[in-house]
């Protein structure tokens, strides 16, 4: 479904619009399983039950290699840093750019930028957009349904300024 501000879009007669990326069928390096080890080839399958468009796919350390439609395309691995210890794989487009994950538009996998694909957010301005949902550590909690008596077995603690509330001195009072 397209926001109604892209439906309205001012743009060229017979040019479509530009697709979300969120709505485009897309696949992810970390859903993969990649081997680690130079030598093994993975063959999968079993790929076209999370992506229905692809028909199988062929894994190794360097290249990937998806066939859907009767062709087979493949791209170059790239290990990126982190920061974090180890590195991760990331897709290398036909463009050249190290990507994690590749959409499906016109029978072709290719990064967002080649597909011309746009986020949802870009379609509004930040002031238009909704307010986002409260986050969890910001709702606000229950109300209990029964009282909260104290237990009067669990001891009660003393305040460490106690003797000296009894006793009246505060610090910085001079007497």
């Amino acid at each position: 479904m397209m926001p109604p501000q892209l439906a309205r879009a001012k743009r060229p007669r017979g040019s479509t619009p530009r697709p979300l990326a969120e709505c485009l069928p897309r696949i992810n390096v970390n859903d993969l399983k990649i081997p680690k080890s130079l030598n093994t080839v993975v063959t999968a399958p079993w790929v076209s039950l999370r992506y229905p468009f692809i028909s199988g796919a062929r894994f190794s350390v360097r290249v990937v290699e998806f066939a859907y439609s009767g062709r087979i395309q493949s791209f170059p691995l790239k290990w990126i840093k982190t920061g974090y210890g180890l590195p991760r794989f990331a897709f290398v487009c036909q463009c050249g750019r190290p990507v994690i994950s590749l959409y499906f538009r016109y029978d072709n996998l290719s990064c967002r930028r080649c597909v011309d694909a746009i986020y949802a957010s870009q379609t509004l301005s930040r002031h238009k957009r909704p307010a986002p949902p409260n986050p969890p550590h910001q709702a606000i909690p229950p109300i209990p349904t029964q009282p909260h008596t104290q237990d009067q077995t669990a001891p009660t603690r003393r305040s460490p300024n106690r003797k000296m509330r009894e006793s009246g001195s505060r610090c910085g009072s001079r007497t």
